[in-house]
Order: structure tokens, then C-alpha cells, then sequence
């Protein structure tokens, strides 16, 4: 969906299950299933280490080894992703590009974020947001 707006709901990376996010190895993993789509995660950590990859479904997967991170110490992740569910806005602009959608309706979105311990690029400690360490 070029050119959508999306509106932004956070939630904690403790709602997702764990068949939904998985990180273990030097692997990180999501599957939001269907109902999400234009998924992207956007991990950083150590020595200046940021990468970003997107999905145009809910599906995404990381290496973090293959990605460059091989520093030990604290990585961050955020996870955003659009919703098959629309809301309805109430200030609305228009710019021209709706593409004949309701310009009162824009596609709800989400995003996790959390982080994880890892060393030599392998996860040793995943702490989800809203969780008690």
C-alpha cells in the first residue's frame, strides 16, 4: 500500500507469542501471520551496529552474524507492521494520494520493540518490553 498512512498502536513485545517472535542462535525471527503486512525490524546495538529489514507480509528473518553483529552487549529491536483493521481518523488531510480509499479510514498499525544480550553474534537473553527483569 504505497503512499498509506498508517495509525501507530504500541504494544509491549511481551504480547507476542512465542511462536510470533523467536530469537535464539544468531537468528531472529518473526511471524506475525496473516492479518499484518509491510512488517519491518529495525535492530541496533554495539559498535554503531543498525540494520533495518522489511517484509511486504508479516514474515521476517535476521542473522545477526550475517548482518555484522558480532559485538557482545545490549541489542534493541522494533518491530512495526500494518493491520488489516482500519480506524477512523477524525483530522484528516488530504495530500493527494488516498488512491480512492476513505480519507477518514487509515490502516491501524503496530509495533513491538524490546531487546536481547548477545556475544559473537549469538543471543544469550531476550527481555521483552514490559517485562520484569
Amino acid at each position: 500500500m504505497a503512499g498509506s498512512v498508517f495509525v501507530l498502536s504500541v504494544a509491549n513485545a511481551s504480547e507476542l507469542k512465542d511462536s510470533q517472535f523467536q530469537a535464539k542462535g544468531s537468528q531472529v525471527r518473526v511471524d506475525l501471520g496473516s492479518g499484518y503486512y509491510n512488517a519491518s525490524l529495525t535492530v541496533s546495538g554495539p559498535g554503531d551496529f543498525s540494520t533495518t529489514i522489511t517484509s511486504s507480509s508479516g514474515s521476517l528473518a535476521l542473522d545477526l552474524i550475517r548482518a555484522g553483529a558480532t559485538e557482545g552487549g545490549l541489542y534493541t529491536y522494533n518491530l512495526t507492521a500494518a493491520t488489516n483493521e482500519f480506524v477512523t481518523v477524525k483530522s484528516v488531510m488530504n495530500n493527494g494520494r488516498d488512491g480512492g480509499v476513505d480519507p477518514n479510514q487509515r490502516a491501524k498499525g503496530v509495533s513491538f520493540s524490546g531487546s536481547f544480550v548477545a556475544s559473537n553474534g549469538i543471543i544469550n537473553d531476550v527481555m521483552k518490553q514490559g517485562e520484569e527483569e
